[in-house]
């Protein structure tokens, strides 16, 4: 909420007091032979009531006001014959509103204050329902005073920072503020008098004791009333969205999240108020705060949450329900526009079922939120924090060697600056085994230099923290050892559906529990979150097996930190997750990108509409494969962009794809190669790689995600920097990496796996049966460099097998990509396409024995002699 709107309703709240003070200040009349008349020179004031300077209250010091109506007031109680003797010199209600009707041509705009007024004056002093006492006038003007004063002191702080702000003088900023709140509140509660020590104020903990005892336990006030007394036509929309937030009442103060009692509104100002005060402070003035290190900035994110913590304690053992996710989904609504992009069409209701399954993750319990569930995922979020301090720390004390752009191993770092072992450990763990970091830089550094930042470390470890609780979670879910039957929830009916792995899923006892996924828990990980991955178009609906396939392949075999062992780890699907979280925003860039080329049109199609199963598919813009994304694929890499530092400087994502920028000097006049690259990559990422099925987000999307993976690749293997895997020691180390992957490439045949590897790297293709068994008897080509093009081909040969897999175990439920992506053909004048096949670049022919293969007869006749040697003949 905007802090102005919430000073605004401070502002109106104050005003209470006064408009009904202001109602008595006038030409007073003599009323129903309560009052008397004040048109008479002896009950005249020397002072005159100014609206437009009372409304600056907040603004400016105005204690002559004050005092002025105060003065005006006093007068007319010494005039009032009481209602009621027992309680001394009183003004009802009853004889405040007949006067008001009576003298005020804006009479209602006052009288609908007035029981709010007194509702508040019977919490605090606990005077008579309906009557307020001539000597709680004087100490009501008393602290008004000391309010203005403070609270204008102060005000020019709680409009927003003209420009960034330090954090040494934030933190002076805010202990003024702090100071004046403190004077406020202490002055406010002393406003009851010792009783033994007439017109002497006590401490704050005395003037508590002594409300406690002189009010009753059940005294309290209905929040969403007061807040009525303060509708206007400008503002109900703001009111109601307030009243939407007062589920937090409860969190904070337990209760009934409208009500609040004495109890409550003691505990609030003496335990509560500082605290709170001090964390939505920051929280205000958050975006515009500067930092000298990064370790203050997330000291700050600890330090509140752990005040936060402190507030909520007390309610620990509280079982009932303080936080629905209906109330967050609703707060997410209101707050939509600042929380989100402006008109964000996001829809966060729809995934509840995801959302408490996440809950479920990372705190074990199902279900709306209980102050123990609320504590939980306080401390998850201090965890988070504390890595970024820990972090943090480490890092500065080892800038200098971390930013030599060198591997470095963990044993090389220092810790003399107190970094907790467990954090230091595992900060040199990722020092050693991660090369790619974000941070504050636009993509992580693809080259042979490894660009550290503080920020994108800490990332890296915050994410890693997430990523494991998620892991052991579903490893313990569904273990992969069993073959079923397994349970996961379909997010779409919310019903649990039976799933039985297939062999090629499963995994050895010995493989389960120890932080580590298979292919099958990625499976079900997919299925339960598949709604939230279909709408983002990370995984298409119906391809949810293929996607699985997709990330255990790339995690396991592609990312720097991969082992190829069959088992995904923690840190593979870290490194994974970030290059996803990367190409999520390089997408949105190359569709941005597109929509402003005059040379990329969307695609032009019928009204989606008209056919519901297909409107969710063209939400978003589709652009031509040939005409648009093809043309135009190198060329975003040279698009220059302003950066998020705000110093205007401008970057190309060559500047963070340096080898690959080199490569393409060298193939920039070579358009076959260019296309090559392009063709295979779409072959590999996009589930529909067909010449005229359109470029969606979910393929701009894959072909970047492949990209990274890629370029990690080459980096891994190309010890000397020259942008190939050359023959000897670097093919040797990429042999031993990819073995286990390609060993079974070839169907039936068998030849060995450096065979077929030596095969790829010649041909940049998977061998087909006729070759399979050349390889097998002896007849292959030599092994040549591996580029870009042969590891692409290597992603591509180990996902067609994957769909031969699938094939062969799903049978007649089996759906080609052919049949699946029919639906994807854009439709013009209610006609739809055929498939179109991507083009190829590679021939069929081989080079076995020094001649070209190069028609059916002669592959014939190799194919006997082949099955001849095998016998023995």
């Amino acid at each position: 909420m905007d802090l102005r709107k919430v000073i605004y309703m401070i502002r109106n709240l104050l005003l209470v007091f006064i408009l009904v003070l202001h109602g008595c200040s006038d030409d007073i009349n003599e009323g129903e032979g309560k009052g008397p008349s004040f048109s008479d020179e002896r009950f005249q004031t020397n002072c005159k009531i100014n609206s437009e300077e009372m409304a600056k209250i907040l603004q400016e010091p105005i204690p002559e006001q004050i005092n002025c109506i105060y003065d005006t007031l006093n007068l007319f109680m010494n005039l009032i014959e009481p209602e009621r003797k027992e309680l001394g010199k009183t003004l009802s209600r009853d004889v405040l509103e007949r006067y008001i009707r009576t003298n005020e041509e804006n009479a209602e705009d006052i009288i609908k204050y007035l029981d709010v007024f007194f509702s508040l004056n019977y919490l605090v002093f606990g005077t008579d329902y309906g009557y307020i006492k001539k000597d709680n006038f004087a100490k009501l003007k008393d602290f008004l005073i000391l309010f203005n004063r403070e609270f204008s002191s102060i005000y020019k702080y709680l409009e927003p920072y003209a420009g960034p702000v330090k954090i040494k003088s934030h933190n002076k900023i805010k202990e003024s503020v702090l100071q004046a709140a403190r004077n406020i509140v202490k002055d406010g509660m002393v406003l009851v008098e010792d009783p033994n020590k007439k017109n002497s104020k006590t401490s704050v903990n005395r003037s508590l004791k002594s409300l406690l005892e002189m009010l009753d336990k059940d005294r309290s006030l209905r929040i969403s009333t007061i807040l009525d007394y303060f509708k206007t036509d400008s503002n109900v929309k703001e009111l109601e969205d307030v009243k939407k937030l007062l589920y937090i009442k409860k969190v904070i103060l337990g209760g009934d999240p409208d009500i609040i009692t004495i109890d409550e509104f003691v505990d609030l100002i003496e335990n509560k108020l500082e605290i709170l005060s001090e964390i939505l402070f920051d929280v205000f003035k958050l975006k515009d705060i500067i930092f000298d290190t990064e370790e203050k900035k997330f000291a700050l994110y600890e330090d509140s949450l752990s005040r936060f913590k402190k507030v909520l304690e007390n309610q620990h053992d509280n079982p009932e329900v303080l936080i629905t996710f209906d109330n967050i989904f609703t707060t997410l609504d209101t707050y939509r526009d600042q929380i989100f992009t402006e008109n964000s069409d996001l829809d966060l209701r729809k995934y509840q079922s995801e959302m408490e399954r996440i809950k479920e993750v990372l705190i074990g319990s199902t279900g709306d939120f209980t102050a123990k569930d609320i504590l939980g995922v306080l401390d998850h979020l201090k965890e988070v924090a504390k890595i970024g301090v820990q972090f943090a720390r480490a890092f500065q004390e080892n800038k200098r060697i971390l930013l030599d752009y060198e591997p470095v191993k963990g044993n090389e770092l220092k810790n003399e600056t107190g970094v907790e072992v467990e954090h230091f450990q595992n900060f040199q763990r990722i020092i050693e085994k991660y090369r790619y970091f974000k941070g504050d830089e636009i993509l992580p550094l693809y080259s042979d230099k490894i660009l550290r930042n503080i920020e994108g470390v800490i990332e890296v470890g915050q994410i890693e923290y997430l990523v494991d609780k998620l892991v052991r979670f579903y490893e313990k879910e569904y273990p992969c050892h069993l073959r079923g039957p397994h349970w996961p929830k379909n997010p779409y009916t919310g019903k649990k559906e039976e799933k039985i792995l297939w062999d090629d899923y499963i995994c050895k006892g010995s493989e389960d529990y120890r932080g580590t996924l298979k292919v099958g828990q990625v499976y079900f990980i997919i299925l339960e979150f598949r709604r939230i991955l279909n709408d983002l178009y990370i995984v298409l609906e119906n391809r949810e097996d293929r996607s699985a396939e997709s990330v255990a392949l790339m995690t396991d075999l592609f990312q720097h930190s991969s082992n190829d062992d069959g088992l995904i780890q923690i840190n593979e699907i870290v490194e994974f997750a970030y290059q996803l979280l990367n190409s999520i925003e390089m997408s949105d860039n190359v569709l941005n990108y597109f929509s402003g080329s005059s040379r990329c049109p969307v695609i032009d199609e019928d009204d989606p509409s008209k056919d519901p199963s297909r409107s969710k598919l063209f939400k978003i813009p589709r652009y031509s494969v040939q005409n648009c994304f093809r043309p135009e694929f190198f060329n975003i890499f040279e698009e220059p962009f302003i950066d998020n530092s705000g110093f205007g400087f401008t970057y190309t994502y060559f500047d963070y794809f340096t080898k690959f920028k080199d490569y393409y000097k060298q193939i920039q006049n070579n358009q076959e190669e260019q296309s090559r690259l392009i063709v295979e990559m779409e072959n590999f990422t996009r589930i529909c790689p067909f010449e005229n099925v359109p470029m969606s987000k979910s393929d701009i999307l894959g072909v970047y995600a492949g990209l990274f993976n890629v370029e990690a690749t080459l980096n891994r293997f190309d010890f000397d920097n020259d942008n190939v895997i050359e023959v000897g020691e670097e093919l040797d180390a990429a042999f031993a990496h990819f073995k286990r992957a390609i060993d079974g490439l070839t169907d039936g045949i068998k030849p060995s796996a450096r065979k077929i590897f030596d095969f790829l790297t010649n041909k940049k293709r998977i061998p087909n049966t006729i070759e399979g068994l050349g390889l097998i008897v002896g007849i292959a080509p030599k092994p040549k460099d591996a580029d870009r093009l042969t590891l692409t081909k290597i992603l591509v040969g180990l996902q067609e097998q994957s769909d031969k897999k699938r094939k062969e175990r799903l049978g007649d439920l089996y759906v080609s990509d052919e049949e699946y992506c029919q639906s994807f053909l854009p439709i013009k004048n209610g006609v739809k396409q055929g498939i179109k096949p991507m083009q190829t670049f590679f021939a069929d022919d081989f080079d076995y024995t020094g001649f070209e293969v190069q028609n059916k007869e002669t592959k014939s006749y190799l194919l006997d002699y082949m099955r001849l040697k095998m016998s023995g003949l």
